[in-house]
């Protein structure tokens, strides 16, 4: 069996960083996808994680399984995973000239909420939910993980914009911590 190389995983991901805002790029294997969302528009006071996105999604059979939502206006994500009909594995980094350095991220996932979620070396269990906010404002990134039925999201710019607009946590998060973030 001919299996895609790490390379084109890579390549298939940047994508939609290469060609455009608004995008979305994936590349599956094994029966698991991993892909990227992205979207940056034009605004006099643009917020992070809601004018400008990056969300790396990693999906299980037919449904969304987890969402990993930043603020980054763009990056680069090289994913290695592996999966079976019940269980999944998926490791990479997420890069941008935004970040100090890449955020890690490692998955174990098996059935349809159990398993775990590293992220910078903190660990989120999946049975409290597979939506992750990550804003990257300071040194370090803030995680907020979400109990949301990510299933049901679709994987483009328009659907994910108009959740985060109407969800409070998703809005609060990201306006906060560019509240914070000191003007230039």
């Amino acid at each position: 069996m001919n299996l895609p190389s790490l390379t084109t995983v890579a390549i298939a991901l940047l994508i939609p960083v290469l060609t455009g805002c608004g995008r979305s790029g994936q590349s599956t294997r094994f029966g698991s996808t991993v892909g990227v969302i992205s979207w940056n528009e034009t605004s006099p006071s643009p917020v992070g994680g809601l004018d400008h996105a990056w969300v790396v999604y990693a999906r299980l059979g037919e449904g969304l399984r987890i969402l990993l939502w930043t603020d980054l206006q763009n990056g680069v994500a090289n994913w290695t995973s592996d999966s079976t009909s019940d269980s999944a594995s998926f490791k990479g980094s997420i890069q941008s000239s935004d970040l100090k350095k890449p955020i890690d991220v490692q998955c174990q996932a098996q059935g349809a909420n159990s398993g775990s979620l590293t992220i910078d070396g903190v660990t989120y269990d999946l049975a409290g939910g597979s939506l992750f906010l990550v804003s990257t404002k300071g040194e370090r990134p803030v995680v907020k993980q979400l109990n949301r039925d990510t299933s049901q999201f679709k994987e483009d710019p328009e659907s994910l914009k108009a959740f985060a607009r109407t969800d409070p946590e998703i809005s609060a998060i990201f306006t906060a911590r560019e509240e914070a973030e000191p003007a230039p």
